[in-house]
């Protein structure tokens, strides 16, 4: 039985790294791992970590990337914050509707959370859809005074058939749900 005491690390042809199970390059090999990537860990979790969290970096950038993690880590009632990083972001426009929607109705202040970014989540989705439908199982009253619509006057609006943007009125009344 070998017990190995450390790794030895070379880089090979630029960018590849040979990684082999010795203490120094006059030792005998006991095999290698080439790896595509100069990045060596022997942290399973960090590894599995990275290869999460590597694709959402390369979609969305590292600082959009680091706010969907942190909302997704986020309790609920305390994701408000993290909400408004969102909106700031350049890019987060994209996610951003979606995000709201999805914490709405699940334990959160949504009075709060509709009162800063109510007008940015009630977009015409199925997502803002199933998240007005949760305010109103829950028995949440909308104040009079708002910037967004309340569940009957987003469900007249709403009209799944459309590409974009809530339905005028001349659709509302024409069944649109």
């Amino acid at each position: 039985m070998s017990v190995v005491r450390g790794f030895w690390v070379e880089r090979v042809h630029g960018k590849v790294l040979c990684v082999s199970p010795r203490v120094a390059p006059g030792d005998a090999d006991a095999g290698s791992v080439l790896m595509s990537e100069p990045c060596v860990t022997r942290d399973e979790v960090a590894a599995t970590l990275r290869e999460v969290v590597a694709p959402l970096a390369e979609t969305y950038g590292v600082a959009l990337a680091a706010l969907l993690i942190e909302l997704s880590a986020t309790p609920v009632e305390k994701c408000l914050p993290v909400l408004e990083q969102l909106a700031r972001h350049p890019l987060g426009s994209t996610l951003f509707a979606k995000e709201i929607c999805a914490r709405i109705g699940r334990g959160g202040d949504d009075l709060a959370i509709l009162r800063r970014l109510g007008v940015a989540a009630a977009v015409r989705d199925a997502e803002t859809l199933d998240a007005w439908l949760r305010l109103h199982e829950r028995g949440f009253r909308f104040p009079d005074d708002r910037d967004y619509p309340d569940v009957t006057e987003y469900l007249l609006a709403y009209d799944p058939r459309a590409d974009r943007g809530p339905a005028g009125s001349a659709q509302a009344g024409q069944g649109g749900c």
